[in-house]
């Protein structure tokens, strides 16, 4: 009976040194878990980022096209009504 606190005391500090033992291995795992689930969905955001950043530059070379064909028709348009006021101001003199 006298060994029976001791050996109390000696059970409840195992028992607590084990507990402390595998929160700490819990812990590690659910930040392992935590860590990868936040790796996984970084690595999501980065490539539809990509994507995202790959639509604005097509979008950027459609535009700048899209510039340069107005700027020909623009001048297109120009030399017609140049051609069409001289060829109307030469049909008058000659008549």
């Amino acid at each position: 009976m006298e060994a029976f606190p001791a050996e109390l005391e000696e059970a409840v500090k195992k028992a607590r040194e084990e507990g402390i033992r595998q929160a700490n291995a819990d812990a590690k795992v659910r930040s392992d878990l935590l860590e990868r689930d936040w790796e996984a969905s970084k690595q999501s955001y980065e490539l539809h980022l990509d994507s995202l950043q790959a639509a604005v530059a097509a979008a950027e070379a459609q535009v700048a096209e899209l510039q340069a064909q107005q700027q020909r028709v623009s001048e297109q348009t120009q030399n017609l009504a140049t051609r069409a006021f001289t060829t109307a101001s030469t049909s008058r003199s000659e008549a």
